[in-house]
């Protein structure tokens, strides 16, 4: 359980760093050039480039995953304010699955349901889609099979992204 709690903790201080940074940015699918220094910088230019195509095409042919996205939030408009690449730390808890929380700058309503896309970096990256809830303004947690949670452990970064109505 301290294992665990520490793998949140680690994650909240990170996203926090990251909040903070982004506070300044109004628009929505921030460029995050200067966010996130301890990333690759490839990393973050691919992150960059996946946010221009995301404003290009949209949230549901960017993302691909429409019907599991209207499965949680229901059919309507879809919005993307939050797009990072980020680091999960490794997990060696027993807890399947693990419960992640993140904080965004987004104001997100508290109890309000969103879509937690997580894509492991790839061509084309690979998204997975979760049910996340917000427990606070903003900060937003969901659970991720521990088999998800180690494939993006062993991706070293993968991009985190929440899409609303």
């Amino acid at each position: 359980m301290k294992k665990f709690l520490a793998v949140l903790l680690a994650l909240a201080l990170m996203m926090t760093v990251v909040s903070a940074l982004a506070e300044e940015a109004a628009a929505p699918s921030k460029t995050i050039d200067a966010l996130i220094p301890t990333i690759d910088e490839s990393k973050v230019e691919t992150a960059n480039e996946e946010i221009d195509k995301l404003n290009q095409e949209g949230v549901v042919d960017y993302f691909g995953k429409g019907d599991e996205i209207a499965a949680l939030l229901g059919e309507g408009e879809y919005v993307c304010h939050e797009m990072y690449p980020l680091i999960f730390p490794e997990y060696t808890g027993e807890n399947d699955p693990v419960l992640v929380q993140l904080p965004f700058p987004t104001p997100y309503e508290e109890g309000a349901t969103v879509a937690v896309m997580v894509g492991i970096y790839g061509e084309p990256i690979e998204w997975t889609t979760y049910e996340g809830t917000v427990i606070a303004e903003g900060l937003v947690q969901f659970e991720m099979p521990l088999a998800d949670y180690n494939e993006a452990v062993a991706a070293e970064t993968v991009l985190v992204a929440v899409v609303s109505k």
